[in-house]
């Protein structure tokens, strides 16, 4: 009975011994992506990603890929921005965490990304320069770089697609406002300004709602569609939040928080 009770033991400790390896910490985030095909969050971790399933406490390697900032998820691929200075765009295959894209030459702080699943089209912002760039990635392999913002009026940080009303919504880091670009024709305006500073994330739910993320104060804001309403989410864990990625099919909210290196988790369903 003793030898038994020793071999369950031994056995036991070994296993939590392979959990605790195969777990990983996070040591440096500014940025999380749903990925619904996988039920999972990506999360940057200084240079590598990091993987966590919704509902898990476990976080592990997504194989050797790199991202430093703002990611997007398009059918089987995730798209990052890395890199020295964050001047890369890399695509991977979300099943086998292969680079399947590889963009460089790029001038300025790429910092924000959002993306049309339905046109294969990114948008990242360019932080220093106030610039907006379009990638059409239906060819991996020979992708179109426009620049189709030059003057984003403000210092442009997180930004997404708004395909209801076939608009970019981005936040400016300074100043207060939140902007968006027609996509017919690019022009930009103000949405609204707001009594917000260093807005770092934003996105939006199923109905249209969207989400920011602010340093000043430190709190996630959330907007009516036509942004006349807004309303202050009480959220554990808050620090210095950065990209937030607003996950539609589970009706979850995840902020990277830059501060003290954690995710924060926010359902808002039943």
């Amino acid at each position: 009975m003793k030898t038994l009770l020793r071999h369950l033991y031994r056995s036991l400790l070994l296993s939590l011994l392979i959990i605790q390896a195969s777990a990983q910490v996070i040591t440096g985030t500014e940025a999380v992506e749903y990925d619904p095909t996988g039920n999972r969050f990506l999360i940057t971790n200084q240079a590598s990603i990091l993987q966590q399933h919704s509902g898990s406490d476990i976080i592990t390697t997504f194989g050797e890929g790199e991202a430093d900032y703002g990611m997007e998820v398009i059918g089987n691929t995730l798209y990052t921005i890395s890199g020295a200075g964050a001047q890369l765009i890399k695509g991977y295959d979300l099943t086998t965490t292969e680079e399947v894209m590889n963009i460089s030459g790029f001038s300025g702080f790429l910092n924000g990304m959002a993306s049309d699943p339905s046109t294969n089209r990114l948008w990242i912002t360019n932080f220093s320069s106030n610039q907006i760039i379009e990638i059409d990635a239906t060819d991996l392999t020979t992708p179109t770089i426009t620049y189709v913002v030059t003057n984003t009026v403000c210092t442009p940080n997180g930004i997404t697609h708004d395909a209801v009303n076939n608009r970019l919504v981005y936040v400016c880091w300074s100043g207060g406002n939140i902007q968006s670009v027609d996509l017919d024709d690019y022009t930009v305006s103000t949405l609204v300004n707001t009594n917000l500073s260093n807005m770092d994330g934003i996105d939006h739910d199923f109905n249209g709602n969207f989400y920011v993320s602010s340093w000043s104060p430190t709190r996630i804001t959330k907007f009516s569609s036509d942004f006349e309403a807004e309303e202050m989410i009480t959220a554990p864990g808050l620090s210095n939040p950065a990209d937030i990625s607003y996950a539609v099919e589970i009706d979850s909210l995840a902020i990277a928080n830059s501060g003290n290196n954690s995710v924060t988790y926010i359902n808002f369903g039943d």
